[in-house]
């Protein structure tokens, strides 16, 4: 009897031995779940730390990880750089049991924060699915949101709901079952289209997160689709937005058309357009002026961004420069940017840019932009563009109000008998 106790005992200690083994490799069914959205343009990829543990290596920008088990019980999550171990962000975390968390790394340089929301909610009624959406881009205010499983446009569609401001979750919009697509506009505005999503699956009973992404220009937006407690997939904007600048000196009108997109813009010189969309990658844009071609300007256009197109000169010397605009929110309290554009056919010196007689930017050639510069929000008495050994401004405005967390472009056309200047809010 004293061999088969024994024997007993070693089988019965063999297994609880394969248990822990077991819960050990996999985590307790019990345990919670995060992943990590990287939903931040000014940083790179992110480590991600629990109690100072290193548990993801490298989130890249614009993805989604992986799902991690996170014991029940309470933990301070750290998010560095990849390949650092300094915080940008930690915040302790006390989660549910068997709950699914999704974390949104967002915000730009200065200005990093993490949201959350749980993943967990109980499953719509039969034959029917729900979406949602967190604003992840601090870019981004409120989009406006339209469905359809068969329209073509968003023309003639009704409002389905709002996405929020940036870091907000917005309420669930039930659906019938069906593959829809999604068009995201602005607040007011449905032929402002920031986001086109092609095929939404609205799953049977299912719940889908929709986490808006930021995109290099400031005002466009991506996605990443995050079926609950499901693998991600990304959506990303396959267009851009350009303006025109018409600057040329004669007065003429330029008309500039796109590969697969004609007459994409049209204005009569000295003028400023609104930015219309243009599909991003490789393509020409031909430019004509009074009906008469000019050399056409081969352009990549990067998807998602903001662009002005700079037309200038005199007939038979026109000339075009593609000019990539920063649209993106200013985190810096009280303060704005502002840049300088020239089309000016000066004296060759280029032009200063001031705000009160301080200068901003300097050096402006014909055909070029100046960096942006920081400026505090406030009243100015005047702000102007002059030219070396020239002693009137080119452009002067006085008594403006610089709006806070705003973007200014002041643009300058014309000829040294006739100059032509606008200040631009582009944000």
């Amino acid at each position: 009897m004293t061999a088969w106790f024994h024997r007993r005992i070693g089988v019965i200690l063999l297994s609880l031995c394969l248990a822990g083994a077991l819960t050990a490799c996999g985590g307790s069914s019990t345990d919670a779940k995060v992943r990590f959205v990287n939903a931040s343009l000014d940083y790179g990829s992110f480590d991600v730390y629990f109690d100072d543990k290193l548990k993801n290596v490298g989130v890249a920008q614009g993805a989604t990880s992986g799902y991690m088990d996170f014991e029940v019980k309470s933990k301070t999550l750290k998010i560095t750089r990849t390949g650092s171990t300094a915080a940008l962000i930690e915040q302790t975390f006390s989660p549910s049991s068997d709950t699914n968390y999704t974390f949104v790394i967002l915000g730009n340089e200065g200005s990093l924060r993490m949201s959350s929301f749980s993943e967990n909610e109980s499953d719509p009624a039969a034959d029917k699915g729900t979406i949602r959406f967190f604003n992840g881009s601090a870019d981004s205010s409120s989009l406006d949101v339209y469905a359809s499983t068969s329209a073509t446009s968003v023309t003639d569609l009704a409002i389905k709901g709002t996405t929020g401001g940036p870091g907000s979750t917005s309420s669930w919009i039930e659906l019938d079952k069906g593959t829809y697509k999604v068009w995201l506009t602005a607040s007011g505005d449905r032929s402002d289209v920031r986001l086109f999503l092609p095929s939404v699956v609205v799953g049977d009973k299912k719940r889908t997160n929709i986490v808006l992404m930021p995109t290099v220009g400031g005002t466009l937006v991506n996605a990443q689709l995050l079926q609950q407690k499901e693998a991600a997939s990304a959506v990303n904007n396959t267009f851009a937005r350009i303006r025109l600048i018409a600057g040329t000196s004669d007065g003429a009108r330029v008309t500039v058309n796109a590969t697969g997109a004609d007459r994409l813009l049209s204005n009569a010189s000295p003028s400023v357009s609104s930015y219309t969309q243009v599909a991003a990658g490789q393509t020409t844009l031909s430019i004509l002026t009074n009906g008469t071609a000019v050399p056409s300007l081969a352009a990549n256009i990067v998807a998602g961004s903001d662009n002005t197109l700079l037309v200038y000169g005199a007939i038979g010397s026109v000339q075009a420069k593609l000019i990539a605009d920063d649209n993106r929110s200013v985190t810096t309290s009280g303060k704005s940017k502002i840049r300088l554009i020239s089309g000016y056919a000066g004296s060759g010196g280029g032009l200063t840019l001031s705000a009160d007689y301080s200068p901003l930017a300097g050096g402006v050639l014909t055909g070029n932009a100046s960096p942006y510069s920081l400026i505090t929000s406030g009243i100015y008495s005047r702000i102007d563009a002059s030219e070396a050994g020239v002693s009137k401004p080119v452009y002067l405005t006085e008594d403006f109000s610089i709006a806070a967390q705003s973007v200014y472009s002041v643009i300058v056309l014309g000829t040294p008998s006739a100059p032509v200047g606008v200040l631009r809010k582009d944000r």
